[in-house]
C-alpha cells in the first residue's frame, strides 16, 4: 500500500507543479494610471510586460513590502503617527507580542520595546502601570495602556492622541 502511495503522489505532485511552470505574470498600467498585476492578459492595445512567477519572486526585494506605504494611509498621517511614543512590553515566547510589535512597526510610530523577561526593571516597571495584570502584551500608547493585543484597539488610542 505504502510503494502504491508513493507511485501515485510523486506524478500527481509533478503535475500540479507543472502549471507553476507555464504560469504567466501580466503588469500594466490603465489609463487612470492604476496598476494591474494578474494571471489573465490585459485588454487589447494596451502596453505590459509579462514575468514568470519565479523570476518575478526571485528578483522580488525582501524590503519592498514593508518600504511601501498603506494606499489608504496619507502622508501626513505616518507623520503624525511617528511623533507618537508607544511602549511595548513583551517577551520573545509571545505570539500576540511579536503580532503587536510588527503591526506597530507597520503604522510608523515611535515605538520601544521592552522584553520584560530579560528586564526586570521594565517588569516591574508594567506592574505599577498595570497593577494586577501579568499577561502580555502591555501598549502604553502615550499612557493609553491597552492589555493584550488588539489592532482595532490600537488604532484608536493612536486616534486620539492624534487628535490631542
Amino acid at each position: 500500500m505504502r510503494i502504491f502511495v508513493k507511485i501515485a503522489v510523486v506524478p500527481l505532485t509533478l503535475f500540479f507543479l507543472s502549471f507553476l511552470a507555464f504560469s504567466q505574470i501580466y503588469k500594466w498600467k490603465d489609463k487612470d494610471g492604476n496598476l494591474h498585476i494578474s494571471s489573465t492578459p490585459p485588454p487589447p492595445g494596451v502596453q505590459w510586460e509579462k514575468k514568470n512567477p519565479q523570476e518575478a519572486l526571485q528578483n522580488q526585494k525582501p524590503n519592498d513590502a514593508a518600504a511601501a506605504k498603506p494606499a489608504n494611509q496619507p502622508a501626513e498621517e505616518q507623520k503624525i503617527y511617528r511623533d507618537i511614543k508607544v511602549i511595548l512590553y513583551e517577551t520573545d515566547w509571545c505570539p500576540y507580542c511579536r503580532k503587536a510589535g510588527e503591526y506597530l512597526k507597520s503604522l510608523g510610530v515611535n515605538l520601544i520595546r521592552y522584553d520584560i523577561d530579560k528586564n526586570p526593571e521594565k517588569r516591574e516597571e508594567k506592574l505599577r502601570k498595570a497593577p494586577g495584570y501579568t499577561g502580555v502584551p502591555l501598549i502604553d500608547v502615550d499612557g493609553i495602556l491597552i492589555r493584550g493585543y488588539g489592532p482595532e484597539h490600537i488604532k484608536e488610542a493612536l486616534e486620539k492622541k492624534r487628535a490631542q
